[in-house]
């Protein structure tokens, strides 16, 4: 089942066969599969996403190849997007500090381990259904310390509604 669609990817709920457990598959979408730059995205956001262990950052299973399609399994997470939460209904003051103070947790952890997700809003953010768990995804453009930044000089990245005050002007 389609759950999700980005400019890189196509995100689909499915049953994970072998370990009988549902899973979120993010499949490189067909125009970027032979783009070395996107399959080397798609595979640092991988690496940088295993290396940070947090309840409020989304886990990443494996990836795989089948034929000429690249994915990834991750944890699926049976919730909303916070964008659409928000837009939906406002969050009373309470609620929404118990938001921001979920995603802080994450981001601190990520930080931690020297990453810096870039791409950080509300449509990168769910929130689980029953128990209101905060969970931060998409490190596609992340970068770390220990990882060369795909970015090139003076090229934008990110969500332009979103960016920091130094992204947009071009500082790192």
């Amino acid at each position: 089942e389609k759950i999700g669609d980005g400019a890189m990817a196509t995100v689909y709920r499915a049953l994970d066969t072998e370990l009988d457990e549902v899973v979120a598959l993010k499949v490189l979408k067909s125009n970027f599969a032979d783009d070395e730059d996107y399959i080397a995205r798609f595979k640092r956001e991988i690496a940088l996403a295993r290396s940070i262990t947090h309840p409020n950052v989304y886990r990443i299973y494996d990836i795989g190849t089948s034929g000429n399609v690249q994915f990834i399994s991750m944890e699926y997470i049976d919730g909303t997007e916070l964008k659409k939460l928000i837009t939906a209904d406002r969050p009373s003051i309470e609620e929404g500090l118990e938001l921001v103070r979920q995603i802080c947790l994450a981001l601190r952890q990520a930080h931690l381990k020297g990453i810096i997700h870039r791409d950080l809003k509300p449509h990168n953010i769910m929130v689980e259904n029953g128990t209101g768990r905060c969970v931060v995804m998409d490190f596609g453009i992340a970068i770390g310390d220990q990882s060369s930044s795909i970015t090139q000089a003076g090229a934008f990245v990110g969500t332009p509604e979103y960016i920091s005050p130094e992204q947009a002007g071009s500082r790192p």
